[in-house]
């Protein structure tokens, strides 16, 4: 069997990195875990791994152990470490170039191989994750979390603490720093349980450590694009998102006069209404007002092409779909790319 056909063998184990299962999925199966167990009276610890400089600190040596443990043949081998040694770079600032020096560790970043290299790194991570805990990885973004009931958060935390320490241990094996500043923590449950006395969820910092410090728990946090909050609403996602979009069109605006209508159209799709539609199925359905916020963003796109106010039947005019429709309609789209592998 050669190393290409090996590397398929071993797809599953790393369908997270590649490009069939995109960030979608892994919100997805996020999401309905977390909604799964809110049905159940649950809560959800979840632990937001950090590495520093992940791809720049890849040991080229543990990086030919890895693969030969995989199956890759002496040749695949042989290739690779042929890829990734006997390299050189510089610093230049301006027309002053510093000295050559060769590159001891990291893949090349910007290549397509280089990617594909780590995320072969970083395939063993889940075995020192316990049973019982889920663990889904993009790249270098790691996130640990189990549910539990509120009565069984604390046998909850020691088992996270347990899993922190054998993803440091993990992680130093592999020449891997973990950023103990930047791995945030957070409980994640209905407003009702947040909210309720007994439970005072809201106010409850979990000791969840690594490298003995005690790692910040956070109301809300960004990942892989999408804003997830304690409440799991979709409220942050679109504060944030809404003020981004109208930026860009005030500073598409300054060139409106001087831009042919195409190329409006383009760069109002390009840069404000893939905003709106990137991972937009993970929020369906929304609240109505939130609903409202991002049409008014799309008929404001609408005006900058069209250099006047525009409403939802403008919008269509142009050959855009209103943003509910295009939600439903990318939907619609899930299935087909699962079922023919269309990414």
């Amino acid at each position: 069997m050669s190393y290409i056909e090996r590397l398929q063998v071993y797809s599953d184990n790393i369908a997270r990195y590649s490009k069939c299962h995109c960030t979608t999925t892994i919100l997805m199966r996020i999401r309905d875990d977390i909604i799964n167990a809110m049905k159940k009276g649950e809560v959800t610890l979840i632990a937001f791994a950090d590495f520093s400089k992940a791809f720049d600190t890849v040991d080229y040596s543990v990086t030919i152990r890895k693969l030969h443990n995989i199956g890759f043949s002496k040749q695949a081998l042989r290739w690779s470490m042929s890829y990734l040694t006997d390299r050189q770079q510089f610093v230049q600032v301006n027309d002053k170039q510093s000295q050559f020096m060769d590159v001891q560790f990291g893949v090349p970043q910007g290549s397509i191989l280089g990617p594909v290299l780590f995320n072969l790194y970083v395939n063993d991570m889940r075995n020192s994750i316990q049973d019982g805990f889920n663990c889904h990885q993009y790249a270098d973004d790691t996130t640990i979390y189990q549910h539990c009931t509120p009565k069984c958060l604390q046998t909850c935390i020691l088992n996270m603490n347990e899993n922190m320490n054998n993803l440091e241990t993990w992680a130093g094996n592999c020449n891997l720093l973990l950023n103990e500043k930047k791995t945030k923590e957070m409980v994640i449950a209905t407003s009702q349980m947040s909210t309720v006395h007994n439970h005072g969820l809201s106010t409850y910092t979990p000791a969840i450590k690594l490298k003995n410090k005690c790692i910040e728990k956070v109301d809300n946090f960004k990942f892989l694009g999408i804003w997830l909050n304690e409440n799991l609403t979709w409220a942050d996602n679109f504060y944030n998102l809404v003020p981004s979009c109208y930026k860009t069109l005030a500073t598409l605006r300054r060139i409106k006069n001087m831009t042919p209508q195409e190329t409006k159209k383009s760069l109002a799709q390009s840069l404000v209404l893939s905003k709106l539609n990137f991972n937009d199925t993970i929020t369906y359905p929304l609240p109505a007002f939130l609903q409202k916020k991002l049409l008014r963003v799309q008929n404001a796109a609408a005006s900058f092409v069209l250099n006047r106010f525009c409403s939802e039947k403008d919008v269509l005019e142009i050959g855009w779909l209103p943003t509910l429709e295009c939600t439903q309609c990318n939907i619609f789209k899930l299935p087909h790319k699962a079922l023919h592998k269309d990414t």
